[in-house]
């Protein structure tokens, strides 16, 4: 973090990277693009564990956390990316499809299991697995305070309004919901790595 918010830190700059021991004292060696390497796979491996996101290894979305939102994190993040993208790093493969699709397309279409949230998946799967109205106004019980918070709360009047409820849902927690840190990452991801194709 604090030598991606340095003033003098220039991406365009190749990256030499030294390790050190617990006693502070440099490895020895040169920096061919090995040590590099290791620090862009590394650094991804933290990016991937961090608090901005959530779900199954090698398929995470992002999540609203407000100490990252404040203190800009996502866009430092979406600078790490970018700049293991121009300088060779592995290949990030933490992103799920929808984020993914999201970045290169601008738009996606989310899937119920994209929903990283347990707790929150399980009701909605509740929902979109109710036969009767009565069955859906049931499972929709337990949802009306984040519903009334999605915008989605509405009186259901037949079965066939489930699965807009349900895509409504979907779309709100893994797209709209992050809306701010998903523009705060990716400004940076897509303009450095067109930067590196066109190099």
């Amino acid at each position: 973090m604090r030598g991606f918010q340095r003033v003098s830190y220039d991406p365009n700059l190749m990256i030499c990277v030294k390790f050190s021991d617990d006693m502070g004292r440099n490895e020895e060696g040169v920096d061919l693009g090995g040590p590099r390497r290791e620090f862009l796979r590394l650094l991804m491996e933290t990016i991937a564990r961090s608090p901005m996101f959530e779900g199954k290894e090698n398929g995470k979305n992002l999540t609203l956390d407000s100490t990252a939102l404040r203190e800009d994190w996502y866009y430092i993040a979406g600078k790490a990316i970018a700049v293991r993208l121009v300088h060779g790093g592995p290949p990030p493969n933490l992103l799920s499809p929808t984020v993914f699709c999201l970045l290169v397309n601008g738009s996606a279409n989310p899937k119920l299991e994209d929903i990283a949230d347990t707790e929150l998946l399980e009701k909605v799967k509740k929902v979109s697995e109710s036969t009767t109205l009565e069955d859906l106004e049931k499972s929709n019980a337990p949802l009306l305070d984040y519903l009334a918070n999605a915008g989605c709360l509405r009186p259901m009047r037949s079965i066939r309004d489930r699965d807009l409820l349900v895509q409504d849902i979907v779309i709100f927690q893994v797209i709209h919901r992050v809306q701010g840190p998903f523009q705060r990452y990716s400004v940076l991801v897509v303009v450095q790595s067109d930067q590196s194709q066109k190099e």
